[in-house]
């Protein structure tokens, strides 16, 4: 599959001395989990659950063979691994579901944790990243290649975004023991020319590891964070591999160098509407887990990228870190467009749904700015579109949203603030549109499942009232009787739909049919 994975040559030559190339043993997953007994060297393949060939396989616990198997790279002892359908990898760690391994500090055995912020995540940041919540979900265990010897691999850009390197070692899957920069029960050090250990100065906290100011990373380095405590935890010591990736980055679009913008890097231009453009320069940008928004790009067989909306001014931002495109219209300065009083210009969707993926627990939710607020495809003079995907645009919790008449805080369609832009939605049994704040939620009896679609239309042609239209999903069966019986003041569809203000046709309001 194409994976790089990498290991000491300590645990290399362990692997070697047990004879792992002999045989794979059936490592057996139910309901997928197994927890049971793992033997450093040992062939594994692993059965009772379906993978396909992008799922992360961990490589400190793993080396994948040739043949479809997996060698373990810990040592031998209980571990639990856990078949993450949603993410597609492996997570292992030591223990057992009801006892994840902890540190035993008086004797160094056990098993030392990452915890960190969104910019560190397995199988990415971009989708995993650990936002400082706990748990063996949230936590990361390292993996114990040698006695005493503890060992986790980040890949920058993916695992490790190098603008938010900010995580500690544990000595469990939650707060209690933690390794210290200063003299404590556990402390850690480090000579390290590229990480440094935090002391509690110069704006970083104890212990907690930091890129240093005159360090540099570049996508695709892999780094490779080893804490040896054979001398006990008092003594402990960090110590960095950097295996870098030679990858210059040159990325082109349209036959054009892209600019270095920060860690990313942009094109602005014209784009026409289906036609076909190329991306090239880096491979990354064509790979199959580069994600292309679909509202604004088809990708072709050929590799090329079909525009679909309106043509104008767009940028387009190749963002390296969470690998994605991220396209918005922009006025002939090159800032992103706004939306003007008739409805003309560009909507943007902010809250806990998110591109590439949402933002219900990386501490990114209901961000302001271009690279957190979605721009919508205007599909249509004043007519824009919004596609949202259950379980990766859009969590199963809190599906919660509002659309700005800017990439930030300021204009909103809001029906409960008269200075503001009104919007009503019809016919649809998903989402309602709040009364008072103008924020998007899912029904109370919505149906969800990981993989639904849903498109968002919102009708700007009728300002300053605009018209929202959900599309996809699984309709919910809300019957006439059951809203008739809501002898309010509000407004409903024959379906059954709130609705902020009466639509013109059939509408139910204080229990009655009515014409508007």
């Amino acid at each position: 599959m194409n994976r790089k994975t990498f290991v000491t040559l300590s645990a290399i030559a362990s692997m070697w001395l047990c004879g792992s190339a002999a045989f794979a043993e059936d490592l057996t997953l139910q309901d997928n989990v197994f927890s049971g007994q793992l033997t450093q060297g040992a062939n594994y393949a692993i059965k009772g659950v379906t993978t396909t060939s992008d799922w992360y396989i961990d490589p400190d616990f793993f080396t994948e063979n040739a043949d479809g198997s997996l060698t373990f790279n810990a040592i031998s002892g209980i571990y639990t691994v856990v078949a993450n359908s949603n993410y597609h990898y492996y997570q292992v760690y030591a223990g057992t579901p009801q006892n994840p391994a902890t540190l035993n500090t008086a004797n160094t055995t056990g098993s030392i944790w990452v915890i960190g912020s969104s910019g560190v995540g397995k199988p990415s940041f971009a989708t995993t990243g650990a936002n400082w919540n706990t748990g063996v979900g949230h936590d990361f265990c390292m993996a114990e290649v040698l006695p005493g010897v503890h060992q986790i691999t980040f890949e920058v850009g993916k695992q490790l975004n190098v603008n938010d390197v900010n995580f500690k070692f544990f000595g469990q899957p939650g707060w209690g023991t933690e390794f210290l920069g200063t003299s404590s029960t556990c402390t850690l050090t480090t000579a390290s020319d590229v990480f440094g250990v935090g002391t509690g100065t110069n704006g970083h906290d104890n212990g907690n590891i930091y890129l240093r100011d005159d360090a540099s990373l570049a996508i695709g380095d892999v780094c490779i964070f080893t804490v040896d405590i054979t001398a006990g935890v008092a003594n402990a010591v960090m110590t960095v591999s950097v295996q870098r990736s030679g990858v210059e980055m040159h990325p082109v679009f349209n036959g054009e160098e892209m600019s270095a913008i920060g860690a990313d890097f942009i094109w602005r231009g014209e784009l026409q509407q289906n036609e076909c453009y190329i991306v090239s320069g880096e491979e990354a940008m064509n790979a199959a887990d580069w994600y292309v928004n679909s509202d604004f790009f088809e990708r072709q067989a050929d590799g090329s990228l079909k525009f679909l909306p309106l043509s104008g001014r767009y940028a387009v931002r190749a963002d390296f870190q969470k690998r994605w495109f991220n396209v918005y219209p922009i006025d002939e300065n090159g800032s992103p467009l706004t939306m003007n009083e008739d409805g003309s210009g560009a909507v943007y969707a902010i809250g806990m749904c998110g591109k590439p993926f949402h933002h219900y627990d990386d501490g990114e939710s209901w961000k302001g700015d271009i690279m957190h607020a979605m721009a919508m495809a205007p599909i249509a003079d004043k007519v824009y579109r919004l596609t949202l995907t259950v379980g990766r645009e859009i969590p199963v919790a809190d599906p919660e949203l509002k659309f700005y008449c800017q990439p930030g805080w300021g204009r909103e369609f809001n029906p409960g603030n008269p200075s503001q832009y009104d919007i009503y939605t019809d016919l649809n049994y998903q989402f309602v549109v709040g009364e008072s704040d103008g924020n998007i939620n899912a029904d109370p009896e919505a149906i969800w499942e990981d993989g639904d679609v849903y498109v968002f239309t919102l009708d700007c042609t009728d300002m300053p009232r605009a018209h929202l239209i959900v599309t996809g999903g699984k309709a919910v069966t809300t019957s006439i009787r059951k809203v008739v019986n809501f002898n309010d003041d509000r407004w409903y569809t024959l379906g059954g739909q709130r609705l902020s203000r009466p639509m013109k046709g059939l509408n139910i309001h204080n229990g009655k049919i009515v014409l508007k």
